[in-house]
């Protein structure tokens, strides 16, 4: 997904959020093409993970008791900023390449 992002989204950066799993895999690409990654994570999200997130480069903003908490600040913060923001779930593009793997 961060290899179609545009020159200008690149340099925005991409917002996304999780307990540990999907943000490891964000701040991997994001550290690869060279694009920040701000992190949204619930305050009592599991601590090796966030530590792993930390030493792939993403930034950690830690928001609300719950998943749902964090996603809504997550949300809000990549429409305030114009970063595109990487669903966990829904993504089409995450989704198609996904389902290239397994082929």
């Amino acid at each position: 997904m961060l290899a179609n992002l545009s020159p200008a989204e690149r340099r925005r950066g991409v917002v996304a959020v999780s307990t540990g799993n999907h943000c490891q895999l964000v701040a991997f690409a994001a550290r690869r093409f060279g694009v920040r990654a701000i992190v949204f994570v619930p305050e009592d999200a599991n601590l090796v993970k966030l530590r792993a997130m930390e030493l792939l480069g993403a930034e950690l903003r830690a928001v609300g008791e719950s998943f749902d908490e964090a996603r809504h600040a997550a949300e809000a913060f990549a429409e305030e900023t114009g970063m595109p923001y990487i669903h966990s779930g829904n993504e089409p593009l995450l989704i198609a390449w996904g389902g290239h793997l397994r082929a």
